[in-house]
């Protein structure tokens, strides 16, 4: 959902499994607008006092607008006389929301390639495509880990934890030096914590295809269906989780979600 002015909100689906379940036909944009929001009670009763009003087609009728699939990526950011930004060349999934900050990022480093030296341009460039493509390639573990935790939200959020260690690395970094990404954006070249992110995507695989792991007695006490993977979560992100990710006594709710910002002036 994005709020704008004038009271109106931009609100778009996401169906994980849309080749599983397929959206039915309807005659009017009104019938399928209240079919996805039957199936997502909690989003329909948000929405229960809105209206639809947007988008309309050249006669006024308005009308809802899909896509079966919005994962995409080019062969090439870079050719001759002409450079992608990073959203041109890749998009993966709106999960996570970072498209904005990825697309300013591929801006700052495509001007420092044409404003900079001439003789810095060729390799600038050359990085910048390689760079974009192993970031996409990074969003795709993020993402793709989070959704096969689905339908449990447990396992949903505790794979998660790892957009957000990432993310949290990153404008660390930021804050430090915003010239300088030794492990590039959201840490897509750091590979102790992309290893982690993979072996944790086989685990989140397993448990969609097989179920998870039977309740094991520790002690006296049972442990929860899916303890052990958050577990496994707590302890791969352990060396970057700084802020209490996975924290039983925090409730998913913590204190500093980002690091302080500082303004960078100039003095005369």
């Amino acid at each position: 959902m994005l709020r704008f002015l004038g009271d109106r909100t931009s609100v778009g689906f996401v169906d994980a499994n849309v080749a599983t379940t397929p959206m039915p036909r309807h005659e009017s944009s009104a019938e399928r607008w209240d079919w996805l929001l039957t199936r997502t009670p909690t989003v329909g009763k948000l929405m229960e006092k809105a209206s639809l009003v947007a988008p309309s087609d050249p006669s006024g009728t308005v009308r809802l607008e899909s896509v079966a699939r919005m994962s995409r990526c080019r062969s090439k950011s870079v050719g001759d006389g002409w450079i992608l930004l990073p959203v041109a060349y890749g998009f993966v999934d709106p999960l996570h929301s970072f498209g904005i900050a990825h697309s300013l990022s591929g801006i700052a480093r495509i001007a420092e390639a044409l404003l900079g030296p001439a003789s810095n341009q060729t390799v600038l460039l050359r990085n910048y495509a390689n760079d974009i493509r192993t970031e996409i390639d990074w969003f795709d573990t993020l993402i793709s880990g989070s959704y096969l935790g689905l339908p449990s939200d447990r396992d949903f959020l505790a794979y998660a934890s790892l957009y957000f260690v990432a993310a949290i690395e990153f404008e660390k970094q930021l804050v430090a030096d915003p010239n300088y990404w030794p492990n590039g954006f959201l840490n897509a070249g750091h590979q102790p914590m992309r290893r982690a992110a993979s072996d944790l995507w086989c685990t989140a695989k397993s448990r969609r295809e097989h179920g998870p792991e039977k309740p094991t007695q520790v002690g006296r006490a049972s442990r929860a269906d899916g303890e052990d993977f958050i577990d496994a979560v707590r302890s791969a992100i352990q060396p970057w989780n700084h802020v209490g990710l996975l924290d039983p006594k925090l409730c998913q709710r913590l204190n500093h979600t980002a690091p302080p910002k500082r303004f960078r002036g100039v003095s005369s």
